[in-house]
């Protein structure tokens, strides 16, 4: 008797909102009419993966059970904090000489409403064949570089949650990086002057920074 074992790749299937999105991208960029279903996939699960990272870190829900795939649901949880689809800067300033700008990149009304409305159809099984040539396979995949670009932007901040601050107690929410490496030299700043007095200026960009252009 012969036994034939599975070889799995030795390579990690990453569960964070960037994970994903990378494997959407490499799915379109096969260009292959089967790795829209699958590039779909990968974007619906980043856009829940990335609501899930900045709940995670809201502290009214804090350590409470999140269900990434209730995409409505934590859609409205967020929108109680963020300033439409504005981006959150941040702009850390320790010295004269040594300044950094932090983002908050909320998840923009039409990227929840690619996931929830336009996906579906790449989602299940199909009801009719069609031909390549079909311009329906153009619109699929139109839609899903529109949405891949917007998680692109939504994924590129590295603060978590917005500007926050009670205004009763004049307390701030307490502000989280997620360390990239864009700004992993500036953390390494920021623990060596620990106990110091710093400048903190926050202002809200209708649009993303200009030297943020997504890959694909």
């Amino acid at each position: 008797m012969i036994q034939l074992e599975q070889q799995w790749s030795t390579s990690q299937y990453g569960v964070s909102a960037r994970s994903y999105l990378e494997r959407c991208a490499k799915r379109l960029r096969e260009k292959e009419l089967a790795s829209l279903f699958y590039a779909a996939f990968e974007l619906r699960n980043c856009v829940e993966a990335r609501q899930a990272e900045y709940l995670e870190h809201y502290d009214p829900v804090k350590n409470k059970k999140i269900r990434p795939f209730k995409l409505g649901e934590n859609a409205k949880k967020l929108a109680a904090i963020k300033k439409g689809d504005a981006i959150g800067k941040f702009e850390f300033i320790l010295t004269d000489e040594i300044s950094f700008a932090g983002y908050h990149t909320p998840i923009p009304d039409r990227l929840k409403q690619i996931c929830e409305k336009r996906l579906d159809s790449l989602r299940h099984a199909q009801i009719k064949f069609r031909d390549a040539k079909d311009s329906w396979w153009a619109n699929q995949r139109a839609i899903l570089l529109e949405g891949y670009r917007l998680a692109w932007i939504a994924c590129k901040g590295d603060i978590p949650m917005p500007p926050l601050w009670d205004r009763k107690t004049g307390k701030t929410h307490p502000v989280v990086f997620e360390q990239t490496p864009e700004n992993e030299h500036f953390l390494d700043l920021v623990r060596g002057n620990i106990g110091r007095e710093f400048s903190l200026r926050v202002s809200y960009l209708d649009v993303h920074p200009d030297h943020w252009v997504p890959d694909l």
